[in-house]
């Protein structure tokens, strides 16, 4: 499995300014593309030779483009919480793009861009990640997909700040998407039957 998705994210890496480029406005839904909010939290431990020791990305997109099969772009501001020097700094990217494909409401994504602001100014970072759906019926059932795991994410920082790291975590999905389209949350105990 590891070599067969090794030579696919080096294909998105390497080709991602004419994808994105590309894609801005074609993305490729195989079934409905859905804007959602997005809440992701993922926590990286770097190696021992970064600059940076950890990251902390606890960053919502209120309007993010998702779906259950298909490939999107996204091009987004966003926000990570780095340590250097276990002094904590705010990373801002003000134009991060990211080129995602979803399966059945799991996704593989490469996330690139460049920081605009405090010691890392100028760096290039790049990011890989592959997301499983917590609930891997959720794209044809009524409950959708709500949340995704974080199993793997490669960070990298390039330049002044040369760092890499990996994390885990779970992105959270408002209103849940399906295969139908939107998912309204409902609450179990709406009815109060479990309250009289």
């Amino acid at each position: 499995m590891r070599l067969v998705f090794l030579p696919l994210v080096f294909v998105i890496i390497n080709y991602l300014p004419f994808i994105s480029s590309t894609l801005k406005s074609s993305n490729i839904g195989l079934t409905q593309l859905l804007t959602v909010k997005a809440t992701f939290n993922t926590c990286f431990k770097c190696n021992v030779d970064s600059h940076v020791s950890m990251i902390l990305d606890s960053t919502s997109v209120d309007s993010i483009d998702m779906t259950c099969n298909g490939f999107v772009y996204n091009q987004m501001s966003y926000y990570y919480k780095v340590f250097i020097d276990n002094n904590p700094q705010l990373l801002t990217i003000n134009q991060l793009h990211s080129f995602s494909a979803f399966l059945n409401g799991n996704m593989v994504s490469v996330w690139n861009g460049f920081i605009s602001n405090g010691t890392c100014a100028g760096d290039y970072i790049y990011s890989v990640v592959f997301s499983k759906a917590e609930n891997q019926n959720g794209c044809n059932g009524d409950q959708g997909v709500r949340q995704l795991s974080v199993i793997w994410d490669m960070f990298q920082i390039i330049g002044k700040c040369d760092s890499l790291c990996y994390g885990k975590g779970f992105t959270t999905l408002r209103p849940a998407i399906s295969n139908k389209g939107i998912v309204e949350y409902k609450d179990i105990y709406s009815d109060n039957q479990y309250f009289s």
